[in-house]
């Protein structure tokens, strides 16, 4: 059976059931019903807004929110599209599959149905500031689209697609676990310790991740330095042209661990250097705007995947304009000498160890949030060596000090260790340590859910209480 053109018969005759109600899950209701679905019911543990209810009445879309949502899940010629947030293996979806369900999504749909050549970007960090510059890059050469875990849905767009288009999706372990289908152009940033609250496991989430290197996909952009995926590809033996990129490591160096590897990126003499047959020099790392070795990398892996498509002088302009991407090591504000950064996106140890080794200076770092079973040995020491003083609040506060107290080299360090487990309180107290001169980051090396809707929440209300002072 050929999936897409039963999930389109499915939608067309049958029912549609979309668990869960979300951004990208009302543009998927959207998308359906210009299909002609005639028979779509929405489903959220959460109550919809009223309006939002009134809105969907005409087209006879039924709502089943709250305690119960998912008793009764139709069977029989029925497409179930599922939120990212929901596992796909949870009984009730087990159930609907053994009695004839089918069960697909948002992003799975699209990029079945899109004609555009397809660039898809997964791994632990950089996800988003990579799928920003490719979509940056490609759109100064051709009409290029933009969606998936950025916070876009792909298929608000669809309809403008085009077989000479080019669409960007950044894409989460989440959105890609039990996936089908991949895209031409795979871009793999890196594989760290991540989501082990939502996946069974560290080796579940490392094959999550491996769905996005499929039979379509033709090109490989992979991190050289990162050894999760060095033995990801050693196992799965990919048929896909690699690309491969290091901060550290020579030509030799990344062609002695990847044989097989088409292309190498590098850095020789303070300049990137792009190598499949001869080399060839495309940046100088003091062309890029955004702080940090890890931008180095996501500029890197950027390369890489769009190499067919840009020039060097397009690479370039866009590395001496770039800013960044909101949430990320971004600027706030100067208040009495204390320079404010806002990283609300760091909610893996990994992120906020690469934003502390972005700063020349020792930061008050405002650390903590949900917990996602994550260990904070690595954060530890990182901040026993890098920062001035952290402040930690929420759910994992008291793991977070006990990993640095544990740490070696605590006993010699002079970091401060401050506990506000209300989120304004450690903005506050904070600011109360710094000091003309000093810097204020938020970086919680944690997700956001404890307190927050999502990291933007989290990010924009230390934002507005910074400006407040």
């Amino acid at each position: 059976m050929n999936k897409l053109s039963e999930i389109l018969r499915r939608i067309k005759n049958g029912t549609c059931e979309v668990v869960g109600l979300g951004r990208s899950n009302y543009a998927l209701i959207n998308y359906l019903l210009e299909l002609g679905a005639p028979r779509l019911i929405a489903r959220d543990k959460g109550l919809p807004p009223s309006d939002t209810a009134q809105k969907y009445q005409k087209h006879e879309v039924i709502f089943k929110c709250g305690d119960g949502y998912l008793d009764g899940l139709h069977t029989e010629d029925c497409v179930i599209f599922r939120t990212p947030a929901i596992r796909p293996d949870i009984p009730e979806f087990l159930k609907a599959i053994e009695q004839g369900a089918l069960i697909s999504s948002e992003i799975e749909l699209y990029m079945m149905l899109t004609p555009s050549k397809l660039f898809c970007i997964t791994g632990s960090d950089g996800k988003t500031t990579t799928t920003t510059l490719i979509h940056l890059m490609l759109s100064k050469h051709a009409k290029a689209f933009i969606g998936g875990n950025i916070g876009i849905s792909p298929l608000t767009h669809i309809k403008d697609n085009t077989a000479a288009d080019l669409s960007v999706l950044e894409l989460s372990s989440f959105q890609l676990q039990g996936i089908s289908v991949s895209p031409d152009v795979a871009v793999l940033t890196n594989i760290t310790p991540n989501h082990l609250n939502w996946h069974i496991d560290m080796n579940e989430y490392i094959s999550a991740k491996a769905d996005i290197i499929g039979e379509r996909c033709r090109e490989l952009v992979i991190n050289a330095d990162d050894t999760a995926s060095l033995e990801l590809i050693q196992r799965i033996k990919p048929t896909a042209h690699i690309t491969a990129f290091s901060l550290s490591k020579s030509r030799e160096e990344i062609l002695s661990l990847i044989p097989n590897a088409k292309a190498c990126i590098y850095i020789e003499n303070g300049t990137v250097i792009y190598c499949a047959d001869t080399p060839e020099s495309v940046l100088n790392l003091t062309d890029i705007k955004l702080p940090g070795r890890h931008n180095v990398a996501n500029y890197m892996a950027a390369i890489g995947a769009t190499r067919a498509h840009v020039t060097n002088a397009t690479v370039q302009s866009i590395a001496r304009t770039f800013g960044g991407v909101e949430h990320r090591l971004e600027f706030v504000a100067e208040k009495n000498g204390v320079k404010y950064y806002n990283s609300s996106i760091d909610s893996s140890p990994t992120r906020t160890v690469a934003a502390l080794n972005a700063l020349d200076c020792r930061p008050i770092v405002i650390c903590g949030g949900s917990d996602k079973n994550v260990p904070f040995d690595t954060l530890a020491e990182a901040l026993c060596a890098r920062a001035k003083a952290v402040v930690l609040t929420g759910q994992t506060a008291e793991r977070i000090r006990s990993a640095i107290t544990s740490c070696p080299l605590y006993q010699t360090s002079d970091i401060k260790i401050i506990n506000a487990p209300l989120f304004a309180d450690a903005v506050q107290a904070a600011k109360d340590l710094a000091a003309s001169g000093d810097t204020v980051l938020l970086s919680p090396a944690c997700a956001s859910f404890d307190a927050f809707k999502d990291f933007e929440h989290r990010g924009r209300t230390f934002k507005n209480i910074v400006l407040s002072f």
